[in-house]
């Protein structure tokens, strides 16, 4: 049996529950209906709470009542401070992790591809066109994704990289330790065909 702690205020029970899975039950005192104390302790010195406001406990202890430390606040407000917290973000991870596996099912379905198919689409429709000249080929081309993009294709942008020597990396020959310079998703282990030979005979007398 869980363990639950009470308040009584104005005549109703509110009830705590420490053990519970449940942040909000494991941190507020609430009656019936989950109204809670800390609010019925604001509006009984301030009144009714205005719409779309909510009761802040201002140290971040939800467990401290007391009047001083209670404000109303906006709703949006309240729940971007509420995210900001560690506890809330764990709260938020637990309930994700639990229908993770469900989302994933759902976006691997046929429905959920149709979709996603149909979405992106609708979303395209939206975006703004924008003309960009290839930096490598100075091909005149036209992007959906904003101002980002510098190339045509990847053809082009691998292209301007190698031209560009962004890849390259130093080492040495594997024969005669001469400083070469290469791409990095090249296979080279030495500075030339001499050298390469010699490195193909030892390979094979060993």
């Amino acid at each position: 049996m869980q363990k639950c702690e009470k308040i009584v205020f104005g005549g109703y029970t509110y009830r705590r529950y420490p053990q519970s899975d449940k942040w909000a039950e494991k941190m507020y005192f609430r009656r019936s209906g989950g109204f809670s104390l800390h609010r019925a302790i604001w509006e009984a010195k301030n009144g009714p709470a205005p719409k779309g406001h909510q009761i802040h406990h201002k140290d971040g202890n939800a467990l401290n009542n007391d009047i001083s430390n209670l404000e109303c606040i906006e709703t949006g407000k309240h729940h971007r401070w509420h995210g900001a917290t560690e506890k809330s973000k764990e709260a938020s991870r637990r309930s994700l992790n639990k229908v993770r596996h469900l989302a994933a099912k759902w976006h691997g379905s046929k429905e959920g591809r149709e979709w996603h198919s149909k979405h992106a689409v609708k979303i395209a429709k939206t975006r703004p066109v924008h003309q960009r000249e290839c930096e490598q080929c100075h091909k005149t081309y036209t992007v959906w994704t904003g101002l980002r993009s510098r190339f045509c294709s990847n053809g082009c942008k691998s292209k301007w990289r190698r031209w560009n020597r962004i890849d390259d990396i130093i080492a040495n020959c594997a024969v005669c330790g001469k400083i070469i310079q290469f791409n990095k998703f090249k296979k080279v282990e030495t500075c030339g065909r001499s050298c390469a030979n010699r490195l193909r005979a030892r390979r094979k007398r060993s």
